[in-house]
């Protein structure tokens, strides 16, 4: 029976040569890739290729590229890092958010007792920048702002820019998840001031499970904040 399918947002099936080069992979380069021998070798360096291939999409470097098994663990990654390893102990977020921040928030709050505050969301979605601005400077705490580039539900988009200058000016750490936004539009994380404008934690969650060319997530920002760490 022939079907049309609209679900792209969700996941979308792979283009013919993403599978060939796949399948060639897993026959032809099983080896591990922290292995000394050749065929770890070459597992290894498929990797390294892969990683700067990606890394030049979006003006990164290599080194700033780690890759996850998708979306939900990237932000898993994030949040709970920034708890344990960077003293965070107040996350800003909006009940508006994908479950993969939601569930981490609600599992921080019981067993890291971290404080959640949540931004105020107006009739279309978008962020009240003056509640937010309230939040950051309502305690001494330190924070992280999580908030989605493109809602993966009424496709809101966040000002990006403009929330990461805030949370620059209040000492602030920002981590957005991008995941809807890559099916049509690349991030150059340079050309767009992206990496100025956050504070210490400059990442961003990503997945490719809707664009046609594989199912994997990368990570990425600059390598220092949590790159000794984890």
């Amino acid at each position: 029976m022939s079907h049309i399918y609209l679900d792209n947002a969700a996941t979308t099936p792979m283009l013919p040569e993403v599978i060939e080069t796949m399948t060639d992979a897993m026959k032809n380069t099983f080896g591990n890739p922290s292995s000394t021998h050749q065929i770890g070798r070459t597992a290894k360096a498929m990797i390294e290729n892969a990683r700067k291939n990606i890394a030049s999409h979006f003006g990164a470097s290599a080194s700033e590229i780690l890759f996850t098994a998708g979306g939900s663990e990237a932000d898993n990654f994030v949040l709970k890092n920034a708890v344990e390893n960077l003293g965070v102990t107040t996350i800003i977020s909006s009940k508006i958010e994908h479950k993969a921040i939601l569930e981490t928030i609600y599992f921080l709050e019981k067993k890291q007792n971290i404080e959640a505050l949540w931004v105020d969301i107006d009739e279309k979605g978008m962020v009240n920048e003056e509640h937010l601005k309230e939040l950051l400077t309502q305690n001494e705490e330190k924070k992280l702002v999580s908030l989605m580039y493109v809602n993966n539900e009424i496709g809101t988009l966040l000002p990006l820019q403009r929330i990461a200058t805030i949370c620059k000016e209040n000492d602030a750490l920002f981590h957005s998840d991008t995941v809807q936004r890559s099916k049509r539009h690349w991030i150059f994380v340079r050309t767009k001031r992206v990496e100025s404008e956050i504070s210490t934690i400059r990442r961003t969650s990503r997945t490719r499970n809707a664009c046609w060319n594989g199912k994997y997530c990368w990570y990425f920002g600059n390598g220092k904040s949590l790159g000794n760490r984890l």
